[in-house]
């Protein structure tokens, strides 16, 4: 059994465990968003006071939200204002893909982040597995004529210090989130741009979570900043240009 299909099976097991003990919640919203907060203060409330508590009641919040978001379609549409204040919810700007992410709080100073992905095809809403470096933050929208490219951010914290950014490209097909490779650098292709940088040199920068990878839509670029030897963002960035099938790294400005 592949890692999908075990993704899904994990999924159908909850699920079955969430309608057995949360009959009442059918399709409102509220509730279902109203469980997911307090399911999620609970894990944040026993960090490093009781691990096996924060064990329990991480595992609870990962398959609660995949459960949810696989049972009630209607909560593709849900702002989910309040779960936003404990999780990180990024839509795409054509409103068919989403990314959900939260800190487990099983890392220690190398925070440990899950996320799952929610789409629309065909005019269902499905659920795909999606990794990044860490939580998803922006999802950039790339049309052709044939295909739509999604370009998520995720940001990695791997201590006080060190930090990472990667930009992974996505498209959906026959109602599966696929990877695609959608990069070229220095003749190779990948599925994915990353780097990794120290925080210090860009913590006085205010918007949070930080936006280090910048997307210009009407050309169809990709920056991507500079990182020295000694791990600081520079002001100097790697462009990437779309010719209409990749993107293709066309040089630094």
């Amino acid at each position: 059994m592949n890692k999908l299909s075990c993704f899904f099976l994990t999924i159908a097991k909850v699920l079955a465990f969430v309608l057995l003990t949360i009959p009442a919640f059918s399709q409102n919203l509220a509730a279902i968003e109203k469980d997911l907060v307090e399911t999620c203060a609970r894990v944040s409330s026993f960090h490093r006071v009781d691990s096996d508590s924060l064990a329990y009641y991480s595992e609870q919040f990962d398959q609660k939200i995949a459960a949810y978001l696989q049972k009630y379609p209607t909560t593709f549409n849900h702002p989910f204002t309040q779960l936003q204040k404990e999780c990180f919810i990024t839509t795409s700007a054509d409103a068919l893909f989403r990314v959900y992410s939260w800190d487990t709080w099983l890392g220690g100073t190398a925070h440990d982040f899950s996320s799952i992905a929610q789409f629309q095809s065909g005019g269902s809403t499905f659920l795909g597995e999606i990794g990044g470096m860490g939580f998803f933050s922006e999802v950039f929208t790339v049309k052709t004529r044939q295909k739509t490219y999604y370009l998520a951010v995720s940001n990695g914290i791997f201590s006080t210090a060190d930090s990472g950014q990667s930009l992974q490209a996505y498209t959906i097909e026959q109602n599966e989130l696929r990877s695609v490779e959608l990069f070229k650098t220095k003749g190779k292709m990948s599925t994915s741009i990353s780097f990794e940088f120290d925080f210090f040199s860009v913590v006085d920068r205010p918007e949070r979570p930080l936006k280090l990878i910048k997307y210009d839509e009407k050309k169809k670029t990709i920056s991507v900043p500079v990182i020295t030897e000694n791990g600081a963002v520079t002001e100097v960035f790697t462009r990437y240009r779309f010719n209409g099938k990749y993107f293709e790294e066309v040089g630094e400005k």
